[in-house]
């Protein structure tokens, strides 16, 4: 038997793209581990920090409260739309059926944020909460999708071309 050699850059890229998956799946998690003190201090002084740069700017009063749920959700909707577009991206390593990548980049995302709850149940200060899954998510879904229609132009683009 003989073993055909990896190109190894392309081999590099490859693994790099499972790396960054599973480096976000990791940050996602292991910030539902925090309890809720030290979750609610860190989106506190993230909350804080932007009030002292956007206070100028906003024309109306937000409520300290509003502002931090709002910072939150916004944080799970941005680190799943992350996680989305790095699970499509390793999901067509392996196909160029976009149904398949869109199913399965949108039930692997979902998979991690029922785990990403389900962590949440077992921390003190925290609970798990379906909303924050339908938001987890929906920030997922937006990407893969945006991931669909941009490997769609670039087809069509292609065959326009001839390639």
């Amino acid at each position: 038997m003989e073993f055909v050699k990896q190109n190894k850059p392309i081999y590099r890229l490859r693994k790099l793209k499972y790396v960054l998956l599973i480096v976000v799946q990791a940050f996602i998690w292991l910030n539902s581990m925090q309890n809720g003190t030290a979750s609610s201090s860190l989106s506190s002084g993230l909350v804080n920090e932007l009030l002292a740069v956007f206070s100028n700017i906003i024309p109306f009063n937000v409520s300290l409260e509003v502002l931090h749920i709002f910072v939150r959700k916004l944080a799970h909707f941005s680190e799943y739309a992350l996680l989305g577009i790095l699970i499509f991206i390793v999901i067509k390593l392996y196909t160029n059926n976009l149904a398949i990548l869109t199913f399965g980049s949108i039930s692997y995302s979902f998979i991690v944020a029922c785990i990403d709850e389900l962590i949440q149940t077992q921390v003190p200060g925290r609970s798990g909460c379906f909303t924050d899954v339908m938001i987890d998510v929906s920030g997922a879904t937006i990407f893969i999708l945006i991931s669909v229609i941009v490997v769609l132009e670039k087809r069509r683009k292609e065959k326009k071309i001839g390639i």
